[in-house]
């Protein structure tokens, strides 16, 4: 039995369509300076405008 790899897509809140294995993550919380969604790597989430907003380590949230 042959496997197949299927793409999976998610719609943004834009009605954009993404592939959720993008390297940008998917699109989160907004930014607390600017308001642009932040992206969710790896225990941290990041504004493409501002950089590391939040991490794991961060206990206020």
């Amino acid at each position: 039995m042959a496997h197949r790899r299927v793409a999976v897509t998610e719609t943004t809140e834009h009605g954009e369509r993404s592939d959720a294995e993008s390297d940008d993550g998917p699109r989160g919380r907004p930014c607390p300076f600017c308001e642009t969604p932040m992206q969710h790597r790896h225990c941290k989430y990041i504004c493409p405008a501002h950089g590391v907003v939040y991490d794991c380590s961060d206990t206020f949230w």
